[in-house]
């Protein structure tokens, strides 16, 4: 390890080498600020006065849209405080990735799934080549576009350090507030800050452990797949199976609308919005589907009264003021030609957003049994804006609780009977979570 240091008038800088990566830590202007470099991406600095606006309009949104106080990291009369913090680090970062990392880590503290600071495209790198997902104890394999690694392998090292280790360090950055939801996405972070080339370690079936040294620039999406909307018949007239990857675009919903046209005979029907990270909330599709009276989610957004941030500044009362309206919708009522068989949806921690949007009636009304794993847990119209130079943030507007008026930001919604694949499900690729659905469909 190497050391060097750095002087001025107002700041120590002192750098620390380790192989392929730098940790600088600085005191500047009264704050002691830790960054942790990549020097594959140090090109390109930022010029001040885009910093200078990029920390402005997230400063200036924050108070105005952001609807989640209750579950953030800090409470919102420590905004100012926080953000002298970050201000000060970020006019310290002389690069474009270290500046987005702060700032990832900034809005990572206010603990939502529906709000965050994100790279632009040149910074967020190549593709890692596979995905793993926590499975009980281990980190296993999900995608893969690597030779020789295939689904149910264990992830043991990713450059020399465990998938926990990592987590450990870069959950600070990762902006969900479920913590299972939030350990899924571990292998999306790494992709930002890994090197071109790293080393992977992983467990095969039979206990081997092979080394692999990967690269990067030569690899494509792990599972990357612009697959639509598919359905098929399992048993001919008697249960049908429409898959739903996305709510991205309204193609999605309208492909399983034409589905659903040519299946309205079946006696059964299943819905897999496993994965599905939401988009648009489907509400014809959600309409075609209901055979009974339904609800929405109960949502809370912020309410800007003057007079209450006044008193909270002049320090009139002890309490910060924050005030939000509570909005309550009338059921809705079903569509006569609804359909009308059993139906079963299978959801799991990767089912998000209007994704969650679609499942959530059907669990409030007992119209479908949901079979999977709860799910993500994060919806909110968020607030979205994109910078010139490609970075972007969003912050959610509302906060939705379940029409009963239990808890779903940083919770989700549970399945009637929960199934998680294991190891050797993934190797066989087999499906129990859709075997059960079967089973259901069967019954009397």
């Amino acid at each position: 390890m190497a050391v060097a240091a750095s002087t001025s008038r107002a700041s120590l800088i002192l750098y620390f080498s380790v192989p392929a990566r730098r940790l600088r830590v600085m005191y500047t202007g009264g704050v002691i600020v830790i960054i942790w470099e990549m020097s594959e991406f140090m090109e390109q600095t930022m010029p001040m006065e885009q910093k200078w606006f990029i920390l402005s309009k997230v400063f200036q949104s924050i108070p105005l849209y952001f609807a989640h106080w209750e579950a953030a990291l800090f409470r919102k009369e420590q905004l100012d405080e926080q953000y002298r913090e970050l201000l000060a680090a970020c006019i310290a970062a002389d690069d474009e990735k270290s500046f987005t990392l702060l700032m990832m880590q900034f809005m990572a503290k206010l603990n939502n799934g529906h709000t965050g600071f994100f790279p632009n495209l040149k910074q967020r790198g190549e593709p890692l080549g596979l995905h793993a997902t926590p499975v009980r104890d281990a980190w296993l394999v999900t995608r893969s576009m690597l030779d020789g690694v295939v689904c149910g392998d264990r992830v043991c090292l990713v450059d020399g350090r465990s998938p926990d280790n990592w987590y450990e360090e870069l959950q600070a950055y990762i902006p969900v507030g479920n913590p299972e939801s939030k350990r899924r996405q571990l292998f999306h972070m790494l992709a930002l800050v890994l090197n071109r080339t790293y080393t992977l370690s992983i467990e095969d079936r039979s206990g081997r452990r092979i080394e692999r040294r990967v690269e990067r620039e030569q690899l494509g999406e792990a599972g990357g797949s612009s697959e639509g909307t598919t359905g098929k018949w399992i048993e001919e007239g008697q249960i049908a199976y429409i898959r739903i990857p996305s709510f991205g675009s309204t193609d999605y919903e309208g492909k399983a609308l034409e589905l659903l046209s040519s299946y309205e005979g079946a006696q059964a029907l299943i819905v897999d919005v496993r994965g599905n990270g939401g988009g648009s909330t489907p509400s014809k599709l959600i309409h075609r589907l209901m055979d009974r009276p339904y609800r929405w989610y109960a949502e809370m957004t912020p309410l800007h009264i003057g007079i209450h941030t006044l008193q909270a500044v002049k320090g009139w009362n002890n309490q910060y003021y924050d005030s939000s309206v509570l909005m309550h919708r009338p059921y809705q009522q079903p569509d006569e030609s609804a359909y009308t068989g059993r139906l079963v949806l299978l959801a799991d921690r990767g089912t998000g957003s209007a994704a969650e949007d679609f499942v959530m009636p059907f669990k409030d009304t007992g119209r479908a049994t949901i079979v999977g794993q709860a799910t993500f847990g994060s919806t909110g119209q968020p607030f979205y804006y994109e910078f010139t130079n490609g970075m972007s943030f969003r912050i959610s507007t509302k906060r939705a609780f379940l029409p009963d008026g239990s808890p779903f930001e940083g919770v989700g919604i549970a399945p009637d009977i929960e199934l998680l694949p294991t190891r050797d499900d993934l190797y066989d690729d087999r499906d129990p979570v859709l075997e059960k659905a079967l089973e259901l469909c069967k019954l009397n």
